[in-house]
C-alpha cells in the first residue's frame, strides 16, 4: 500500500514538472525567441531620440542670419554608447543683428529675439531610432522614424543695412562717451523694419563675454523722454486743425517763458518768430504757445494718435509701451502742457519715434511695425506672409506734406543741418532733452540726444531714427544724434544710386527740377509749374510769391506739389527794399534779415555766408528770392 502511494505521488510530481517545462519551452519559444537570439548573438537595444534641425532664421534677400550646422545622426562616444548631437547654432550678423535674432538655450530653444518669439515654428518634430548593439561593440539600427526639421523666418531685416546702422550707431556712442544708443530703420508704408540696431551689443554664439545688460533690445525696452523730436506733435495738430492763420507769427518770449514756477529757455533768444520758423528754429517757447493754442485735450488726442503711450505691436518680444499724462490724471501739473510741448514728461522707445516719423512721411498714416517678412516650412514653401496692418489716419495728407517741407527746412537752415545729404532731400526734427534725475527733477541728470527723420523724394521714404544716451562730449540731438542719421541714410542714397531710382509705381520716371518763383505773380507762377508737370498750392493772399517750398533746384516727380507763399502785389516804386548785408552771418542770421524785409532765401551749402545775389544795397520788390552761399561749419543744435 505505501509503495503504491509513493508512484502514485511521484507520477503527480512528474506530470506537474512536466507541465511546467512544457510551458516554459513554450513561452521560449514563442514570447522570447527574438530576445534569446539576441542575447545569443551578444546583441542589447539602445532607443536614441533623433532630435529635429532648427529652422534658419533669413535677411529679407535670403542670406541666412542664424542657421543649425551638423546633422541629427546617431553618433558614438568614446565608450561606445550612441548619443544625438543637436549641431551648433551658428549667427552670421553677430553683434550687428544679435538684438532681433536673439539666441537660443543650451537646450536649443529660443531664449531672446525672434528665436524666441518664433521658437515654435523653428522648433521641428523629434524622430526616434531603434539601435541594436552586440557584445563586440557593433551596432545596426532596427527601426527610424525621421525627425522633421523646423521652419524658417525671413526677416525683413536687410542685413547690409543692419550692419552698417549698427556700425554707425557704435561709432557714435563711443565718440561721445555715451552710455547707449539705438537706431531703428523703418519702411512708413509697409511697416517693414530695415534695420535695428542697439549699442551696446553682444554676439549670440558667444554669451559669455558680454554682460547682461548688453543682450536687452534697447530700441523696443528702453524708455527716454524724447526732446523736440515730440514737437511735431504740437504742430502736426495745429495745422490739421486750422489753428493757427497764415503769416501769423508766434511770442518767442526773448527766450525764456515761465509756467508754475519754473523758467523754461531756449537757446537761442527770439522775440517772435512765424510759425513755421518756430519749429525750424526749435524755439520752446514758441512751441509750448503753439501747444497752448492747440489745447491740452486736443494735444493729448493727437499725442495718442501718433502711437505715443501705447504699444507699437511690433512682433518682437519685451516692447514698452512708454508713458503718456492725460489731462486731469494725478500726474498732471500746470507745467504738463509744456513739457509735453517740447518732449518732457513723456516717455517713448526709439521704434515709436519711428512710426511717429513715419505718419508724415507716409501721408498721416500710423502702420504697425514688423520684423518678420514671412514663415516657410522646412523645405522652402511659404506657409505665412505678413502683410501691412495700417493702425489709423492721424493726420490729412496736406498736413503732412506741410509738416514735410517744413521739417525740410529744419535740415538745411535749422538744427539738423547735420543731417543734410548734398543733392538729397531729408526731412527730420532734432532733440535734446534732459534725463530725469534718479532723486527727482532734471538738475545733473544728463541729456538724452535724438534725431528722427526720412528721404520725403524716395519711395518708400524710409524713416530713421536715432537715440543715444547720456552723452559726455556734446549732447545736442543735431550734433550727435543726426551725424548717425546722416551716415546711415547715405548708404541708402548710395545704394539708389547704383540700383536706380525708387519711384512710387504709377509715377513718371522723369524728375523736374523746380525753378525759382520769386517775386512772380501766382498766376505766372502756377502756370511754370504746370507746364513741366508740378502741382501748386498756394497760401496768403493774392499777389506774388514771397517764398516757395521746396526751395529752387530741388529735384521733384512729376505730379509732386510747390507750395507758394503769396504777399499782396504792390508796386515796385514804392515798395521796393534794399537788400540787407548777409556776409558773414549765419545761415540763421541770413534767414532772419531777409524774412523782416519780406525777402526769400535760397540757400547752397552751410554754415556762414560767403556770397550774395543780389548785392547788398540793392533794391528789390518784395517778394524776391535773394541766393546765398554759404561755407559749411559745425554748429549746435537742439
Amino acid at each position: 500500500m505505501q509503495v503504491e502511494d509513493r508512484t502514485r505521488a511521484a507520477a503527480w510530481v512528474g506530470l506537474v514538472c512536466g507541465i511546467g517545462l512544457v510551458a516554459r519551452l513554450f513561452w521560449l519559444q514563442v514570447f522570447a525567441a527574438e530576445e534569446l537570439r539576441a542575447a545569443g548573438r551578444g546583441q542589447s537595444k539602445i532607443t536614441v531620440t533623433l532630435e529635429a534641425p532648427r529652422g534658419s532664421i533669413y535677411d529679407r534677400d535670403l542670406r541666412p542670419m542664424a542657421h543649425t550646422v551638423g546633422g541629427a545622426s546617431p553618433k558614438k562616444d568614446r565608450g561606445g554608447s550612441v548619443i544625438s548631437s543637436r549641431g551648433g547654432r551658428v549667427y552670421v550678423g553677430r553683434e550687428a543683428s544679435a538684438h532681433v535674432v536673439g539666441f537660443v538655450g543650451s537646450d536649443g530653444g529660443g531664449l531672446e529675439g525672434v528665436e524666441l518669439s518664433r521658437d515654435e515654428a523653428l522648433t521641428g518634430v523629434k524622430g526616434r531610432a531603434v539601435l541594436g548593439r552586440f557584445a563586440d561593440r557593433r551596432t545596426i539600427e532596427l527601426e527610424r522614424r525621421d525627425p522633421v526639421g523646423g521652419g524658417h523666418v525671413v526677416l525683413s531685416l536687410d542685413l547690409e543695412l543692419q550692419e552698417a546702422a549698427h556700425n554707425a550707431l557704435r561709432a557714435g556712442v563711443e565718440k561721445e562717451r555715451a552710455e547707449s544708443g539705438s537706431a531703428v530703420v523703418l519702411d512708413p508704408i509697409s511697416g517693414e523694419v530695415l534695420a535695428m540696431a542697439n549699442w551696446p551689443s553682444y554676439d549670440p554664439g558667444a554669451l559669455g563675454r558680454s554682460p547682461i545688460d548688453s543682450r536687452r533690445n534697447r530700441a523696443i525696452t528702453d524708455l527716454l523722454e524724447p526732446g523736440s523730436v515730440f514737437k511735431v506733435v504740437p504742430f502736426a495738430a495745429a495745422i490739421d486743425e486750422d489753428l493757427v492763420p497764415g503769416g501769423a507769427r508766434i511770442d518767442c518770449g526773448n527766450g525764456k517763458i515761465r509756467i508754475a514756477g519754473r523758467t523754461i529757455r531756449d537757446v537761442h533768444p527770439y522775440e517772435s518768430l512765424p510759425f513755421e520758423e518756430v519749429l525750424v528754429q526749435s524755439s520752446n517757447v514758441g512751441t509750448i504757445h503753439v501747444a497752448e493754442i492747440v489745447g491740452p485735450e486736443r494735444l493729448y488726442r493727437y499725442s495718442k494718435g501718433f502711437g505715443f503711450g501705447e504699444p507699437t505691436g511690433i512682433d518682437l518680444p519685451g516692447e514698452g509701451r512708454g508713458k503718456l499724462n492725460a489731462p486731469g490724471d494725478d500726474l498732471w501739473s500746470g507745467l504738463s502742457l509744456a513739457c509735453l510741448a517740447i518732449g518732457q514728461e513723456v516717455t517713448v522707445t526709439t521704434v515709436q519715434m519711428a512710426c511717429a516719423m513715419g505718419v508724415l512721411a507716409s501721408g498721416g498714416i500710423l502702420v504697425e511695425p514688423h520684423a518678420v517678412l514671412r514663415m516657410l516650412g522646412p523645405h522652402g514653401e511659404v506657409h505665412a506672409v505678413s502683410l501691412r496692418r495700417p493702425v489709423r489716419r492721424v493726420v490729412k495728407p496736406e498736413t503732412a506734406a506741410r509738416m514735410t517741407r517744413i521739417l525740410t527746412r529744419v535740415v538745411e537752415e535749422g538744427t539738423g543741418t547735420n543731417a543734410a545729404i548734398e543733392g538729397v532731400r531729408v526731412a527730420g526734427k532734432t532733440g535734446t532733452a534732459q534725463r530725469a534725475h534718479p532723486e527727482g527733477g532734471y538738475e545733473g541728470g544728463g541729456y538724452n540726444s535724438t534725431f528722427a527723420g526720412y528721404l520725403p523724394d524716395r519711395s518708400p521714404p524710409l524713416v530713421i531714427a536715432v537715440a543715444v544716451i547720456d552723452p559726455r562730449e556734446e549732447h545736442y540731438g543735431g550734433t550727435v544724434a543726426a551725424p548717425i542719421f546722416r551716415e546711415i541714410a547715405e548708404l541708402i542714397v548710395r545704394r539708389d544710386a547704383v540700383r536706380g531710382p525708387r519711384i512710387a509705381p504709377g509715377s513718371a520716371l522723369a524728375r523736374v527740377r523746380v525753378p525759382s518763383l520769386g517775386g512772380k505773380s501766382i498766376d505766372q507762377a502756377r502756370n511754370e509749374l504746370e507746364r513741366i508737370g508740378l502741382r501748386t498750392r498756394v497760401e496768403g493772399e493774392a499777389g506774388r510769391v514771397s517764398q516757395q517750398e521746396p526751395r529752387p533746384g530741388t529735384a521733384l516727380t512729376r505730379g509732386a506739389s510747390v507750395l507758394l507763399l503769396a504777399a499782396p502785389s504792390q508796386r515796385d516804386d514804392t515798395m521796393a527794399v534794399e537788400v540787407p548785408e548777409l556776409t558773414g552771418l549765419s545761415i540763421r542770421g541770413a534767414h532772419r534779415a531777409l524774412l523782416d524785409l519780406g525777402l526769400g532765401l535760397r540757400l547752397d551749402g552751410n554754415g556762414h555766408v560767403i556770397g550774395q545775389l543780389p548785392r547788398a544795397g540793392q533794391r528789390v520788390a518784395p517778394g524776391t528770392v535773394c541766393s546765398v552761399r554759404a561755407e559749411p561749419r559745425s554748429g549746435g543744435a537742439s
